[in-house]
């Protein structure tokens, strides 16, 4: 998967290096992307500040990651597949549940 500043993931076949498909349902340039470890997700941080999660399989909508403020400037999946972390210009560290998009802590730079 590679993510571009023209709002759109490409999807590509490591095997015969040909483009799957192409994800451009996304609202603005992409500043980082993660993919969950169980394959389910693709999570998308964008430069309005918009966190997206898609379905890696069939690149719907799956919801949005709502409760920060400010550009993401990284994304982390937990290795249980279950939370993300969103890292943001504004200094805080977001963790969030990716099937239930809840806030789960907001951690400022002292506390990580």
């Amino acid at each position: 998967n590679i993510a571009s500043s023209d709002s759109s993931v490409k999807r590509w076949s490591f095997s015969d290096m040909q483009l799957i498909d192409n994800i451009s349902t996304i609202y603005s340039p992409i500043t980082s992307m993660t993919i969950t470890c169980d394959n389910t997700f693709i999570i998308i941080g964008c430069e309005n500040n918009t966190v997206q999660v898609k379905s890696l399989i069939t690149g719907s909508d799956i919801h949005d990651l709502v409760g920060h403020n400010s550009k993401v400037n990284c994304l982390a999946v937990s290795n249980d597949c279950e939370r993300v972390f969103v890292a943001c210009a504004d200094s805080k560290l977001y963790l969030y549940d990716i099937k239930s998009r809840e806030l789960l802590a907001v951690m400022v730079n002292h506390e990580f």
